[in-house]
């Protein structure tokens, strides 16, 4: 055939000529390497099928190579004649071309002005489907600030599959998407295909792991693999440590692919047991994985996997379209949980100083088929007292400035302030306060009405579940 460049579509034929059997996806190779599976064939009368992706010539060396598919019959094992044809690129290339663009974490979109800040995510859904699409349309809808893509590209993650099954429906959230890698994408060697798309200058060099935060909340995204599969992240455990120690007062969420709790057909890994342990440690607050293509909002958890009202929080999303599972188990510690066919849909998480609210929606219904709110799990932080000037009755104006100094009043949680060996509900404070008291102005600032001389401050917080936190005692001085 005559030379080609660029970027070229393929077009495919199959066609069973026994039996009623029906080809359920197809495998391309170029050469000896694999390129893409294609799940998303249009089907024709008489067995006939049609597929088509795009192919980025310019990925490979000029010269005369081998494009071959092979189709996988329904049980997904059976293996259909395959077929092969030479193609001849032509664009320039002489050596491999290498990728040595960089990765930098997004804080997300800013919102409009008395907009909330709102986080989709959801797993599982890059293989070229209708449903995905779908899923990619309902995020779409919210206009949400931040993206987390919680992995799988299928069906090894390589860069052929980004450009055809990521790029053209989830692509269009990139500039506010924060990815994490899943188990198909290290099926490619070294991670190429995430690594190209997401601009890491080889997935080896990192960052498999990162954090950042936004909107006062800190996020982490970890590798969920086997470590055994890249022993040059050992020093994840490290990172991780460092990371949340930097960070220890304030909100976490962390993300990767394989949960540690799962009543799916996946199960739980145990190879995360480790993350889970620091974060349950941390105050962490929610954890995001997908692996699993359902839905589950497990009970907060502690470190053994009990239930407690202090743990983590596990809500599991990987119903972005592709191929959404049954639940075979029945775990009571499972709050929630949506699955089979219908299930496809993404979670939505609205961001505040001292909670989060989430939703999780479904592309075949119009109401949340989950939703609810969990009260940040960090303990409050004093990180400044100074006297404000103004008396009253004998008492001084005092400013507490820290964070997460307010669950939200007393309907969510309650706090607390005590003056030396004071302590004072919160009530309010009238304007000409005869006795110690305090209001919280914001999740970051309380001001108090404090006895004249010195002495220690101490802020509590209890947040909805029962749990108290008070914050590091500091000093304040009036007189």
């Amino acid at each position: 055939m005559d030379a080609v460049t660029g970027v070229i579509t393929e077009h495919v034929t199959t066609q069973v000529t026994v039996g009623t059997i029906k080809v359920k996806r197809t495998v391309f190779s170029l050469d000896t390497g694999y390129l893409l599976s294609d799940f998303a064939a249009q089907f024709v009368s008489n067995g006939v099928s049609n597929w088509h992706f795009d192919l980025p010539t310019a990925m490979w060396v000029d010269g005369v190579h081998t494009l071959s598919v092979t189709p996988l019959l329904g049980n997904n094992k059976t293996k259909g004649t395959p077929a092969s044809v030479n193609v001849t690129l032509q664009n320039g290339v002489t050596t491999p071309p290498t990728n040595t663009n960089t990765f930098t974490p997004t804080a997300g979109r800013t919102p409009q002005q008395g907009a909330p800040f709102i986080v989709a995510a959801v797993g599982d859904g890059a293989a070229g489907s209708a449903a995905a699409d779908r899923v990619v349309s309902l995020i779409q809808s919210w206009n949400p600030n931040l993206f987390l893509y919680l992995a799988d590209v299928y069906e090894r993650g390589t860069y052929t599959e980004f450009f055809n099954w990521y790029a053209p429906s989830w692509g269009q959230l990139y500039s506010i998407t924060d990815p994490t890698v899943g188990n198909h994408e290290v099926e490619t060697p070294n991670g190429d295909g995430y690594a190209r798309y997401w601009g890491l200058n080889g997935v080896q060099n990192g960052p498999l792991y990162y954090s950042f935060d936004t909107q006062g909340w800190h996020f982490i995204s970890l590798d969920g693999n086997p470590f055994k599969n890249f022993p040059q992240h050992d020093d994840q455990m490290t990172w991780l440590q460092n990371d949340l120690t930097q960070h220890a007062d304030q909100c976490i969420v962390a993300y990767w692919h394989q949960p540690l709790f799962d009543e799916g057909p996946a199960g739980g890994s145990s190879q995360v047991q480790g993350l889970w342990n620091q974060l349950v440690a941390a105050n962490a607050t929610l954890v995001l994985n997908g692996h699993d293509h359902s839905y589950q909002r497990w009970e907060p958890l502690d470190a053994s996997g009990t239930p407690d009202a202090t743990g983590i929080t596990e809500i599991i999303v990987g119903t972005g379209g592709h191929e959404v599972q049954k639940i075979h188990n029945d775990d009571p510690r499972v709050v929630k949980a949506v699955s089979g066919a219908a299930a496809a849909g993404a979670l939505s998480l609205t961001l505040t100083p001292a909670a989060l609210s989430f939703a999780f929606t479904k592309i075949s219904a119009a109401a949340p088929a989950d939703s609810g709110t969990i009260a940040c799990r960090a303990p409050p932080a004093v990180t400044a007292v100074s006297p404000a000037g103004g008396s009253a009755g004998g008492l001084g104006r005092v400013v507490i400035s820290g964070s997460h100094l307010s669950t939200g009043g007393p309907v969510q949680g309650t706090t607390y302030v005590s003056f030396g060996t004071t302590q004072v509900a919160q009530l309010g404070c009238p304007a000409q306060p005869a006795s110690p008291c305090f209001t919280v102005d914001s999740d970051t600032q309380i001001t108090a009405y404090a006895p004249p001389g010195t002495g220690a401050v101490d802020v509590t917080v209890t947040t909805p579940n029962g749990t108290s936190a008070a914050a590091a005692a500091d000093q304040y001085t009036y007189s």
